[in-house]
């Protein structure tokens, strides 16, 4: 009969197989995948009514639904925790330390010229604390430098 039904009442299902038990602990992965809007609405306030009464983890790779249905972010890589804590904390630990890395085609220019008029462009940008020419290394393709710029 389950497999009649469609994919949001499926997931709602699936919520409702593992907290008929009352566990302390659920964890949804993913649980917005694959809704309609409406049905991504019903499904942010049926995770939000599971507060209290468990301790919910959400797995996404989605911040916006993170931020839309989570008090906490964990930010796991390769299986361990690198960032804790809520979305204004995030936030404020993005806008101090962002790492951009361009890759620059100057028609007509040498890697050194190309390298000094972007540093003079970029250095003039409001938030940027340093920039650094990295030495030009081919692409896949073989036939572009790379440059990042901190």
């Amino acid at each position: 009969m389950i497999g009649s039904l469609s994919h949001g009442y499926r997931q709602r299902v699936g919520i409702a197989q593992s907290i008929v038990h009352g566990p302390e602990l659920v964890v949804l992965d993913e649980p917005i995948s694959g809704l309609d809007p409406v049905q991504i609405m019903e499904m942010r306030e049926l995770v939000r009514g599971l507060r209290g009464s468990h301790t919910v983890v959400v797995s996404s790779h989605i911040l916006t639904e993170i931020s839309e249905t989570c008090d906490r972010i964990l930010i796991i890589d390769e299986g361990r925790i690198a960032w804790s804590g809520t979305e204004a904390e995030l936030s404020a630990t993005l806008k101090q330390g962002m790492r951009v890395a361009l890759t620059l085609r100057g028609a007509g220019l040498s890697s050194a010229a190309a390298a000094e008029k972007a540093r003079a462009a970029l250095a003039g940008l409001d938030g940027v604390r340093e920039v650094e020419i990295l030495e030009p290394r081919r692409s896949r393709r073989g036939d572009q430098p790379r440059y990042a710029w901190p």
